[in-house]
C-alpha cells in the first residue's frame, strides 16, 4: 500500500511548495511564573538609518613564466581555517590600505574581510553593472608578496542594495516570507564584530561568529581556562556570536521586534602552530613507529608547510612503508629514493626515515615528515578517542560532531555559573559596543545586562507503574512494571577470552556468569516478567578465531533453537557489538549484551539499581513497558468524542480536543530523526558524480503491540485486573518503536528521493499501527529532528509536510487525519539560567515570551536534569497543526510528558522519546552501514534497504 503513492508523489512538486504557517499561538499558563537569566543581549538599533550594499572583490594578479597573466581571488570562501585566515588577512590589509589612501571609503562603512561591504552613503559613482576597478600595489598586502599588483572591483549588490533600520520585521521568518531581509542582519553582525575582525594579533576569527582570543593569558584567562591538549594541541577560548530578532515584550495588539545578540562561549582544540610534523607525531605516539592507517586516521586533512620552499600541502594519507625506502620517477624515467632526492636538491637531512612518508591529498607526492611543519590556525577535525578523554581530564568538557568537518568544540560541561561569567567577561573584552557600531547606528551598551525573560515550572507529569502512582521528573520504581513481557526460549552466553589470560577480582568469569544469569532472571519474574531457565547457556572462548564469527555462530545457534531472546555477557576487550547487531537484524532476533564488569557488580557486590536498569530495558525491548504517563486520576483516554473515561467512575467530562495526546487511542506520535551525508555540490552532481554515502532516517511511532505475561500488577485498584486489555492499549500508545531506512541524499533527485523514502516511512508507520490496532488514527503528530536550524524550517513545513500528506493519499484517497508537525532542535546558542544564582533549571521549565521568534509558535523546554555542565534547553517549533485547535499549553504538556517515556531509566530525556529512539534508530542505520560496508562506498539504495534493514517487528530493539 505505501508504494502507490509513487505515482501520487512524483506529481508534486515538493521543492517549490510554499509553506502553510500558521498563526501565532498565545504563549502557554500552565505552570508556575519564574524569572530567568539568559545569554542574549538586546541591541538598540537607531532609526531611519539607511545602509548600502556593495560587492567588493580582491583578486591578486601573477605573471606567468611565458608572459601571461593568472590571478587569485583572494575574497573566495574557503572552508580551510588556514587558507581562510590568511585570505581574510590579505582582504583586510588590501582594505585598511584603501580606507587610508582613498577618498571614496572615507565614510562610516563595515567590512566582513570577504565580499561585502555596507555603507551608510552612497559611494558614487558606483552602478550595480558596470562597478569600478581599482588597482594597487602588491605591498598593500602580505601574504601574496610575488603578486605583480592587487585588483580591488567594487559594485553594488544585486539584492538588497538599500536597506533601512526600520526594517526589523523583514528580518523574521526569512525563509517563510517572500519580502524578507537578511542584509540588516548582516548589518548587526558585521558591525559588532569590526574590532576583532581587524585587530588579527589579539582575536582570530571563523566565519562571522566565532572569535577566538589570540593569547588568552593577556586577557587575564587562566592556564587551566584554556589547557594545553598533550603536548601537540591547545585549547582555543572564545565566544559564539549569532544575531537574533527577537519577540521582545510585545503589547497586546502589537509586535516589538528586539535585535539581540546571543553569545555563548566556545573552548575549540587548535593544533599547535607552525609544530614540526615529525615532532607533532613523537609527541601523540612516543619513539614507536606508528601505523601508517593510524597516522592517517589522527592526522588526515591538516594543512602544513613544507620548509624547503613557500608552499603548503594537505596530508590525504601516508605510506606504507618507512618514507627512507619511498622512491619516485625523476624526468629521466629512473628510480629514485625521495630522500636522498630532497637531501642532494635542497641539502637537508632527513632524520627520521623510518616514519612513513605523507601523501599530498591533491599532487599525490610524497614528503618525509621532517620537511613539513603544521599550518597555523586550523581547529582539531578528528575526535579521536584520545583528544577527547584529554580535553575531557583538563577541562571537564562534553564534545560533539557538528557540520561536515567535525571540528571539536565545547558543549555544555562548563559549570553553569562559570559559564555565565565568562559569556560575559568574553563579551566585553571583543569590544562588540566599538565606535565603529555606534557610528553605524547599532548599540550594546558595555555595561548592559542580560535579558531576564519570563518563564513557567511545568507541574510535575503523574506516573503509573506496578507499585502504583509516581511522580516525574526522577522517580522509583521498586514494584512491578504495567506490562512486563514474557521470555520462554532465550540463550546466554558468556564471551571471555580464556586462551588469552585475565580474570575478575575473587571470581571466575563462570561464576560471574552464572550468577548474573540467575539473578537476572529471577529480578525479572519479580517485577512481573516471566522468564524461563535458558535453553542455551554456554561459554564462548573468542581468544581464538574471529570474534565476530563467534558471535554470528552463537546468534545462529539460538534462533535454530527456537530461541526469541540472546544475552551476551562480554568481556571488555571484546569488540563485536556492531557484529552483533548485524546478527540481530539477519536472524530477526532480539539481543542484548552486558560487561563482565556490571555483571559481576550485579552477582557479588548487590548492585541492585544496576540490574534494575538491565531488566528494565530486556523489558522494553521484548515489548514489554515499565510505567506510563497519565492525567491527574487518567488512566486512559478515548477522543473520538473528545470524552475521558475514568476506570470505576461511571461519569465522563468534554475536554479540549488533544488534551493529553499521549494517551489518545486513536494518535499516532511519529519521531523523526534524519542524518544528513556531506551536501553534493551542484557541479559534482551535473559532472555525473555519485552519492558516497546515503542519508539515513531513523523513525520512532507508538504503533507496535505488546506482549504481557502477567496482568496481576497490584496494588492497581482491582478494576483494571477486570479490564487488561484496555490496560494493555493504554501501554501501548505510549511505547515507541524503532525503524530505519537509507535514503538518497536531499539534493540527489534521480531514482528514489528522500521525500519519496520518508513519505513510505510514513505511510509504514500508519500500516503497522492499522494492523497491530485495528484501526487506523485520526491524529497524527509528527516530531522532527536531526540538522533542524531555522533555514530548514521552511523546507519541513512545505515539502516534508507533502510528503506526510502524500502518505496519508497512498493509503486512501479519502484519509485526512489532522496533521501536527513539531521541529525539535539543540542547534542553537541561546542559554538560560536560575535568575538568582545563574545555576541550571530544574526540569519543566518552558520559555514561551521575549526570547522567542516573534512570528513562529517556539518554545524552548528544558526537560532533563544536568549530570555536569550547563543544560541545553531543547527549543521547539509548532510548524503545522491542521485542526486549528491546539493551544501552547497542550503541546507543552505533551511534550514534556513524551520526555518521561525512556523506559530504561527512572528520570526525564532531553527531548521527547519518539525523537530519542529515532536518533538511536539513525545511529543503528550508520554502525549496521560502516560494519558491513566501509566508509565512502558506493552504495545500491534498494540493495541497503533489503540488507540492512529490520523488517518491521513493532518493537523497540534499540532500548
Amino acid at each position: 500500500m505505501a508504494d502507490a503513492a509513487t505515482n501520487a508523489m512524483s506529481k508534486l512538486n515538493l521543492a517549490t511548495s510554499q509553506p502553510t504557517l500558521i498563526d501565532k499561538r498565545a504563549p502557554g499558563t500552565n505552570g508556575a511564573a519564574l524569572e530567568l537569566s539568559t545569554n542574549i543581549t538586546p541591541i538598540t538599533l537607531a532609526q531611519n538609518v539607511n545602509y548600502f550594499k556593495y560587492d567588493i572583490r580582491m583578486y591578486a594578479v601573477f605573471t606567468k613564466r611565458d608572459g601571461s597573466k593568472t590571478t587569485k581571488e583572494l575574497t573566495k570562501q574557503t572552508k580551510d581555517d588556514y587558507n581562510e585566515q590568511e585570505r581574510k588577512k590579505a582582504c583586510s590589509e588590501i582594505f585598511l590600505t584603501l580606507t587610508n589612501s582613498d577618498a571614496m571609503f572615507q565614510g562610516t562603512l563595515i567590512y566582513d574581510r570577504a565580499a561585502v561591504l555596507f555603507t551608510t552613503e552612497k559611494l558614487p559613482p558606483i552602478s550595480a553593472s558596470e562597478g569600478k576597478l581599482l588597482t594597487l600595489n602588491a605591498q598593500s598586502q602580505s601574504v601574496c608578496p610575488e603578486a605583480k599588483h592587487i585588483e580591488v572591483t567594487i559594485k553594488q549588490a544585486v539584492f538588497g542594495f538599500q536597506v533601512s533600520s526600520n526594517d526589523l520585521a523583514k528580518c523574521v521568518n526569512a525563509d517563510f516570507k517572500p519580502q524578507h531581509s537578511k542584509e540588516l542582519m548582516e548589518v548587526l553582525n558585521l558591525a559588532t564584530s569590526q574590532i576583532p575582525f581587524f585587530t588579527p594579533t589579539d582575536y582570530m576569527t571563523y566565519g562571522n561568529g566565532n572569535i577566538y582570543l589570540l593569547n588568552p593569558g593577556n586577557f587575564g584567562f587562566q592556564r587551566n581556562e584554556a589547557p594545553d591538549i598533550g603536548r601537540d594541541k591547545f585549547t582555543g577560548i572564545g565566544l559564539s556570536k549569532g544575531v537574533k530578532i527577537l519577540e521582545g515584550n510585545n503589547q497586546p495588539g502589537c509586535k516589538n521586534y528586539t535585535p539581540a545578540l546571543v553569545l555563548d562561549v566556545k573552548k575549540t582544540a587548535f593544533h599547535n602552530f607552525n609544530q614540526n610534523l615529525t615532532e607533532k607525531i613523537l609527541q601523540t605516539y612516543g619513539n614507536a613507529v606508528p601505523s601508517h592507517a593510524l597516522l592517517a586516521r589522527d592526522l588526515k586533512d591538516i594543512r602544513c608547510l613544507t620548509v624547503h620552499k613557500k608552499a603548503s600541502i594537505v596530508i590525504g594519507g601516508f605510506t606504507a612503508g618507512p618514507v627512507g625506502k619511498a622512491t619516485f620517477k625523476d624526468k629521466d624515467g629512473n628510480a629514485m629514493l625521495i630522500c636522498k632526492y630532497y637531501e642532494e636538491k635542497y641539502q637537508l637531512k632527513i632524520a627520521r626515515p623510518d616514519l612513513p612518508g605523507v601523501i599530498d591529498a591533491h599532487q599525490r607526492n610524497i614528503y618525509p615528515t621532517d620537511l613539513l611543519v603544521v599550518a597555523p590556525n586550523q581547529r582539531v577535525k578528528i575526535n579521536t578517542k584520545d583528544v577527547v578523554e584529554a580535553l575531557i581530564k583538563a577541562c571537564f568538557t562534553q564534545f560533539k560532531y557538528t557540520g561536515i568537518n567535525y571540528y571539536l568544540f565545547q558543549v555544555s560541561a562548563i559549570k553553569p555559573e562559570l559559564r555565565f561569567a565568562q559569556t560575559v567577561r568574553l563579551s566585553k573584552l571583543l569590544q562588540l559596543d566599538s565606535k565603529k557600531a555606534q557610528d553605524m547606528g547599532v548599540f550594546v551598551p558595555t555595561d548592559a545586562a542580560s535579558l531576564t525573560v519570563p518563564a513557567r515550572q511545568l507541574p510535575p507529569v503523574s506516573l503509573l507503574a506496578g507499585q502504583g502512582a509516581m511522580a516525574g521528573p526522577s522517580w522509583r520504581s521498586g514494584g512491578k512494571f504495567v506490562v512486563g513481557a514474557k521470555v520462554e526460549k532465550w540463550a546466554a552466553f558468556l564471551l571471555f577470552p580464556f586462551k588469552c589470560g585475565g580474570k575478575m577480582p575473587r571470581h571466575t568469569p563462570e561464576e560471574v556468569f552464572q550468577s548474573f544469569v540467575q539473578k537476572f532472571a529471577d529480578a525479572g519474574n519479580r517485577k512481573g516478567m516471566s522468564i524461563a531457565t535458558p535453553l542455551i547457556r554456554e561459554h564462548v572462548d573468542v581468544s581464538v578465531g574471529d570474534t565476530n564469527s563467534h558471535v554470528s555462530q552463537a546468534v545462529k545457534k539460538a534462533k535454530e533453537a527456537g530461541c526469541t531472546y540472546v544475552l551476551f555477557v562480554s568481556d571488555e576487550r571484546v569488540k563485536s557489538h556492531e557484529q552483533l547487531k548485524y546478527d540481530e537484524l539477519a536472524h530477526q532476533i532480539t539481543t542484548q549484551e552486558v560487561t563482565l564488569i556490571k555483571a559481576s557488580q550485579v552477582a557479588f557486590e548487590n548492585k541492585g539499581q544496576t540490574l534494575e536498569n538491565i531488566i528494565m530495558k530486556t523489558n522494553v525491548k521484548l515489548r514489554g513497558m515499565n510505567h506510563v504517563t497519565r492525567g491527574d486520576g487518567i488512566l486512559e483516554c478515548f477522543f473520538e468524542h473528545d470524552l475521558i473515561y475514568f476506570y470505576g467512575v461511571a461519569a465522563c467530562v468534554y475536554l479540549p480536543a488533544f488534551s493529553g495526546l499521549h494517551h489518545s487511542n486513536d494518535a499516532i506520535i511519529i519521531g523523526i530523526y534524519i542524518q544528513q551525508p556531506r551536501v553534493m555540490t551542484a557541479s559534482e552532481i551535473e559532472g555525473g558524480s555519485q552519492p558516497s554515502f546515503p542519508a539515513v532516517i531513523g523513525l520512532s511511532a507508538n504503533n507496535g503491540i505488546l506482549q504481557a505475561s502477567n496482568l496481576d500488577i497490584a496494588p492497581i485498584p482491582a478494576f483494571i485486573l477486570d479490564a487488561p486489555l484496555q490496560q494493555r492499549e493504554m501501554a501501548a500508545q505510549q511505547y515507541f518503536t524503532m525503524a530505519y531506512k537509507y535514503a538518497n541524499p536531499k539534493e540527489w533527485k534521480k531514482g528514489e528521493t528522500q521525500l519519496d523514502t520518508l513519505k513510505k516511512m510514513v505511510a509504514e508507520a500508519l500500516m503497522t499501527y492499522k494492523n497491530n490496532r485495528g484501526r487506523v488514527p485520526s491524529k497524527v503528530v509528527i516530531y522532527r529532528a536531526g540538522g533542524v536550524s531555522e533555514g530548514q524550517l521552511s523546507y519541513i513545513a512545505s515539502a516534508e509536510r507533502d510528503a506526510y500528506l502524500a502518505a496519508f493519499d497512498s493509503l486512501a484517497s479519502d484519509y485526512k487525519p489532522t496533521l501536527v508537525i513539531i521541529a525539535a532542535s539543540k542547534e542553537h546558542n541561546e542559554r538560560f539560567y536560575q535568575k538568582a544564582n545563574h545555576s541550571n533549571l530544574f526540569p519543566g521549565v518552558v520559555v514561551d515570551r521575549m526570547a522567542v521568534n516573534p512570528e513562529l509558535n517556539e518554545f524552548y523546554l528544558q526537560s532533563h536534569k544536568a549530570l555536569q555542565g550547563t543544560a541545553k534547553a531543547t527549543k521547539y517549533t509548532l510548524l503545522h497543526e491542521s485542526s486549528g485547535r491546539l493551544n501552547s499549553d497542550q503541546v507543552q504538556h505533551m511534550t514534556f510528558a513524551l520526555c518521561h517515556l525512556h523506559e530504561i531509566v527512572n528520570s526525564t530525556t532531553a527531548v521527547p522519546t519518539p525523537l530519542y529512539v529515532a536518533e538511536e534508530s539513525a545511529k543503528r542505520a550508520v554502525n549496521i552501514y560502516h560494519h558491513m560496508k566501509g566508509p565512502a562506498e558506493y552504495y545500491e539504495l534498494d540493495e541497503l534497504n533489503a540488507k540492512f534493514t529490520h523488517s518491521n517487528l513493532g518493537a523497540r530493539l534499540n532500548a
